[in-house]
């Protein structure tokens, strides 16, 4: 189970809000945000979020793994 600082568990969902997407990373928040302006983690915005893909993340994870 992985909780975010809020106490959250992050379970069965599409999208990740990027402070999510940090901790599932292991990475702090601020390293995440940099990751997503220079386009290494994919993200979306709708209106003023930004959320992070669920797929795309576990794609991510999977080619670091191989």
């Amino acid at each position: 189970m992985i909780k975010t600082r809020a106490g959250q568990v992050i379970a069965g969902r599409a999208t990740y809000s990027v402070e999510e997407a940090a901790v599932l990373l292991g990475i702090g928040r601020n390293t995440c945000y940099d990751g997503i302006k220079n386009g290494d983690i994919p993200s979306i915005r709708i209106g003023k979020r930004i959320l992070v893909p669920k797929l795309a993340l576990d794609r991510i994870l999977a080619e670091a793994r191989s």
